[in-house]
């Protein structure tokens, strides 16, 4: 008999998780479904379809409006990581990565955020350029330790596809800097 009333119990506490489990995934469909996008809550919506907590029918969705949810949230990303690009950052290499990331996790086309492959290059190396430009207006102060710096005006003409004439300087001026900061 007291096997039995325990085995009530925890079915009765399994069913009142699974409940509460089914009435905050709702909860997180209608902030959805008000055009907030939230990666983590369709994310444990799923799950908690996954693990059988209960099903999409019960909470009033499908799977097409939850794709529809994660696609419009990786075109919302997409168009932040542009928009950054757009205005100029020195963590260009990241949200191009990122940008990249939402297009085919999203599944869809750049077309689809107002954009092409040959703009997102121009940002790459205008950002590319802008930085190194900075970084080298930074070695002109005569700066303490200015190898981290000469690393990065490097590296930020490797890659954008620019030389050192198209930032203002030349490979003399850089020595001469490097000579400078060796001796301060």
């Amino acid at each position: 008999m007291v096997i039995m009333e325990i085995q009530k119990k925890i079915i009765s506490l399994e069913d009142e998780q699974r409940e509460i489990q089914r009435r905050t995934a709702i909860e997180h469909l209608d902030i959805l479904r008000n055009k907030t996008i939230n990666f983590t809550f369709i994310t444990k919506i799923r799950v908690g379809v996954q693990e059988g907590d209960f099903t999409l029918r019960d909470i009033g969705t499908t799977e097409e409006e939850l794709e529809q949810f994660w696609v419009n949230g990786c075109k919302i990303s997409a168009r932040e990581c542009l928009n950054i690009l757009r205005q100029g950052t020195e963590y260009y290499d990241i949200n191009l990565r990122y940008l990249r990331s939402d297009v085919e996790d999203g599944k869809f086309s750049l077309g689809d955020i107002e954009t092409t492959e040959e703009e997102l290059e121009e940002l790459r190396i205008r950002c590319a350029r802008s930085l190194a430009h900075r970084y080298l207006e930074l070695l002109r102060l005569e700066i303490p330790e200015p190898e981290f710096y000469f690393k990065f005006l490097n590296l930020g003409v490797e890659n954008g596809d620019f030389t050192l004439g198209d930032i203002g300087t030349t490979e003399e001026e850089l020595e001469e800097l490097r000579h400078i900061s060796e001796c301060v």
